[in-house]
């Protein structure tokens, strides 16, 4: 699920990767002359994976409280019908 928008990242950085269950390794070669590069492209790359994990994480905390407070709504609303239909009852 959010292996593609990560794939996405790690190519346009011109870097390889594999992608496991539970892991993902993220390489490449270079001459000794382009080290410097090379650790600049992976670690712009890293950069670009953790706000994409951070967005995901704020997104799917976002829906839970949405979620959570329309449960709230829709028991209070049924709480309060519940209690108009009772007093009415009570009153005939």
């Amino acid at each position: 699920m959010y292996t593609k928008p990560v794939s996405s990242i790690i190519r346009a950085q011109g870097l390889n990767y594999h992608i496991y269950a539970d892991d993902m390794q993220i390489y490449n070669s270079a001459a000794p002359s382009e080290i410097s590069s090379l650790v600049m492209s992976m670690q712009s790359c890293v950069k670009e994976i953790v706000v994409v994990v951070v967005v995901v994480v704020v997104v799917g905390v976002v829906l839970v409280v949405v979620v959570v407070v329309v449960v709230v709504v829709v028991v209070v609303v049924v709480v309060v019908v519940v209690v108009v239909v009772v007093v009415l009852l009570l009153l005939l």
